[in-house]
């Protein structure tokens, strides 16, 4: 490495998927920034195209998935915003 260059530290993804004890699924979902988007003019099927460009970053979304006795859905959301 010459004086002046500046290296990337790559790191490993994490698993998508993984088992929560006693019961349930942990999914961490990638983050990602957009630098770019443009919405164009909405098409015959209601819906407007889209021109993004996006970065990966290493952050995650970690979702826990838990089931309940009374079936019922729940959603917490904890952490910084």
């Amino acid at each position: 490495m010459t004086k002046g260059e500046k290296t990337a530290m790559i790191l490993a993804s994490r698993p998508r998927f993984e088992p929560l004890r006693p019961a349930g699924l942990t999914v961490n979902a990638p983050a990602k920034i957009n630098l770019n988007l443009l919405v164009g003019d909405r098409g015959d099927d209601g819906y407007h195209s889209l021109d993004s460009l996006a970065a990966k970053v290493t952050l995650y979304d970690r979702i826990e998935l838990r089931p309940r006795d009374d079936g019922a859905i729940k959603l917490e959301c904890t952490g910084f915003d």
